[in-house]
């Protein structure tokens, strides 16, 4: 990992529909290509359903030079905590695990 981004903005709606007017207009254009994108290749399996979607502040990330990563490649998804993340060790443990 090289940064760790805070999450500036969640959204909910679902990405069969047009986007809720509550999307700011400076992540419009990216929801309605990322969705648009995901919607053509079917990668969404209940697009009628609301998702939520994450909208990731760049400008205050936490650069991480030491290049942190877990001893094994979970499989789903993974949590760590910002303070294992951050003490400079380059090989991490998880903090939580759910297979897919």
């Amino acid at each position: 990992m090289e940064a760790v981004f805070p999450i500036e903005t969640i959204y909910v709606f679902a990405p069969s529909f047009p986007l809720p007017e509550s999307v700011a207009p400076e992540h419009r254009d990216h929801l309605s290509q990322y969705t648009a994108a995901r919607l053509a290749e079917g990668l969404f399996s209940t697009p009628d359903q609301p998702y939520r979607f994450y909208m990731l502040s760049r400008e205050k990330a936490k650069k991480l030079p030491h290049l942190p990563a877990p001893a094994r490649n979970p499989q789903g998804h993974c949590f760590f905590t910002l303070e294992e993340l951050t003490r400079g060790e380059k090989v991490v443990s998880l903090a939580s695990e759910s297979g897919m």
